[in-house]
């Protein structure tokens, strides 16, 4: 069969599905860690704060580039996931995951902005590596490997996250 934007498309995991809805529709107040850093941190950690979400997006952009450049449609999903509108997430900001590489921005609990990343087999690692080095990223961001079994956490993201998220490149 084939897919328009992703081979989950027509196999997602209704029941999750489902609970992230109703949890983005939720009406309570969100006390998330990036407001409290917006009002109560020091002037230093703002401007800071600022420019690694700056770099983040610039990241995040020429991430995007590089992967609508591969010729399998498969490889160009993406799931970008604003997490300042999820009600549960406190830490969360941004979040950017494709086939072969996962970035999210994130604000933890003394107001500090930091970016975790992880590649999977992604062929552009090198210029990615190149890019986080050239944004002054390196400092704020760490390599992670908390999903040994990277292509079944893609492909769990397809199935739950609601396609309003999922992009083909």
């Amino acid at each position: 069969m084939d897919f328009i934007k992703h081979k989950q498309e027509n196999n997602k995991n209704l029941a999750s599905l489902n609970e992230i809805e109703e949890r983005l529709k939720s009406q309570k107040p969100k006390y998330k860690n990036y407001q409290r850093a917006k009002t109560h941190g020091s002037k230093n950690q703002t401007d800071t704060n600022s420019a690694i979400e700056f770099f983040y997006h610039s990241l995040v952009e020429k991430v995007k580039e590089l992967h609508a450049t591969l010729p399998n449609k498969e490889d160009r999903v993406v799931i970008l996931l604003d997490l300042t509108k999820d009600p549960v997430n406190l830490s969360g900001i941004h979040c950017l995951v494709t086939p072969s590489f996962f970035v999210h921005l994130e604000c933890d609990y003394y107001n500090n902005y930091k970016v975790e990343y992880q590649f999977f087999k992604c062929q552009f690692e090198g210029q990615i590596q190149e890019l986080i080095n050239k944004l002054s990223l390196r400092s704020y961001s760490t390599q992670i490997t908390t999903q040994p079994e990277y292509p079944a956490f893609f492909k769990r993201c397809l199935q739950v996250n609601p396609e309003r998220f999922i992009h083909l490149l």
